[in-house]
């Protein structure tokens, strides 16, 4: 992903509690998943690993959008009712974004994990930027920081 991903989902503060991010790529949209070390396995476990972050990605069509809804049943298994899902053929490339992140966890769709990285590296790669446009290259970078003390602080 090169240039600014918008935020599509998740929480406020995305850098402390995770959240889905999406930019256009041609007729694609590329889908990355931000998730906090500490959110999925808690403190004392996250100051074992290296870094604060796991990131998930995903390159989705509209078609591979509306293969997931269809026939692989994303209304149900997000329990919307039909109704209030927009058809991903004709939706906002943003609507598709966040449909496609809600497979992750479900896995129907094709999503690569990169490992174990560091709030800084991150911000090198992606230029983040939260629901208000803002780039949330700080509040990573003060991940970074409380991760590196939360290491400091757990007994070997």
């Amino acid at each position: 992903m090169a240039g600014v991903v918008k935020q599509v989902g998740g929480d406020i503060n995305p850098a402390r509690y995770g959240g889905s991010f999406f930019q256009v790529s041609g007729d694609d949209v590329e889908v990355l998943i931000l998730q906090p070390v500490v959110e999925y396995v808690g403190e004392k476990e996250a100051a074992d690993l290296a870094h604060p972050y796991w990131v998930k990605t995903v390159t989705v069509s509209r078609e591979d959008v509306a293969k997931l809804v269809v026939e692989k049943g994303w209304r149900s298994f997000t329990g919307a009712d039909e109704r209030d899902i927009p058809d991903p053929l004709t939706a906002e490339l943003s609507v598709v974004a966040a449909i496609a992140a809600e497979d992750e966890g479900y896995g129907h769709l094709d999503w690569t994990e990169e490992g174990n990285l560091a709030g800084e590296a991150i911000h090198k790669r992606y230029c983040l930027v939260d629901f208000q446009g803002t780039s949330i290259a700080d509040d990573l970078r003060e991940e970074d920081q409380e991760h590196a003390t939360r290491r400091e602080e757990e007994p070997a």
